[in-house]
């Protein structure tokens, strides 16, 4: 492959622009319904621990009008916004409960807040009856949604369109 200047590169004619967080943010709606979701009205607090997803969560919440607040939009690469894990260690694990701390301490101000790793692969969550999930029960919120909205009776599938 042969290098060029950046400069020359983004005029070149194969350069485009694309605009991928609204692209993503639109096709959300179809695998996850959030009808279902913005019907529940649960209020949702969402840490991206400085990652990959920060600039999307906002336009998440916009544009399906969720009740969702980011609550950390800070990008530090020493991550020094982050509680230690059990060891002392800073270590971006949202499974963790001990790296998770600031998460769930806002449990009470949510009806679930959830933090995502750096490149937004792992998940952990806090409930306000609950406290920290375990990382696969997270998960599940398509059927707790379920159930809050009347709609006890179908499969997490019916929710979540792609699974």
């Amino acid at each position: 492959m042969k290098r060029i200047l950046h400069e020359k590169a983004l005029h070149a004619s194969t350069t485009h622009r694309f605009d991928f967080v609204n692209a993503y943010v639109g096709d959300l709606g179809k695998v996850i319904d959030m009808d279902v979701i913005r019907a529940a009205k649960i209020s949702v607090g969402v840490d991206p621990l400085g990652g990959a997803g920060v600039h999307y969560w906002g336009p998440i919440a916009g544009h399906y009008k969720l009740d969702l607040t980011v609550v950390n939009q800070a990008v530090d690469p020493t991550f020094r916004f982050m509680t230690v894990d059990w060891d002392g260690q800073i270590r971006m694990d949202p499974s963790s409960p001990y790296a998770m701390q600031r998460l769930i301490g806002l449990k009470d101000q949510y009806t679930t807040a959830f933090g995502c790793d750096t490149d937004h692969d792992r998940h952990g969550s806090s409930h306000a009856r609950r406290g920290c999930f375990l990382p696969m029960l997270i998960l599940r919120w398509p059927s707790t949604i379920s159930s809050k909205t009347g709609r006890s009776g179908q499969e997490p599938q019916q929710l979540v369109k792609l699974w």
